[in-house]
């Protein structure tokens, strides 16, 4: 039996401004900790942490942001209300509303190219 439990997503970023304006602005995180080329947004069961490949020290293996593809899934409790504010915020959907048996879920990119899912399960 494993008593690990996942704490945080953390995204190595050489565009740390865009992405911490589209997590707080346009994801609505709340910024929870900060502090120069680090931010930790809190979300209802973990954290999502950015880190500046500029400003932090990161083992070589992690500290380009190519070696490491991100997927990021949210759940939403109105996925068309959530559809409609990413695009009202000029972010281009990469694919629109599907169905599925456990849901209805859609994709889009950070401003990384980090791929993110909105997903509201049934």
């Amino acid at each position: 039996m494993s008593d690990f439990k996942l704490n945080f997503l953390g995204i190595n970023t050489t565009n740390f401004d865009e992405m911490l304006r589209f997590y707080n602005k346009v994801m609505k995180l709340e910024i929870k900790h900060s502090k120069p080329g680090w931010v930790a947004f809190q979300t209802t069961n973990m954290k999502l942490e950015l880190f500046s490949t500029d400003t932090i020290t990161l083992s070589t293996s992690v500290k380009d942001p190519t070696n490491s593809p991100i997927f990021i899934g949210f759940e939403s409790k109105d996925i068309h209300e959530s559809l409609a504010w990413i695009k009202s915020q000029n972010i281009t959907i990469i694919e629109e509303m599907s169905d599925h048996s456990w849901g209805i879920d859609f994709y889009f990119n950070d401003p990384d190219n980090n791929v993110i899912q909105i997903a509201q399960y049934t």
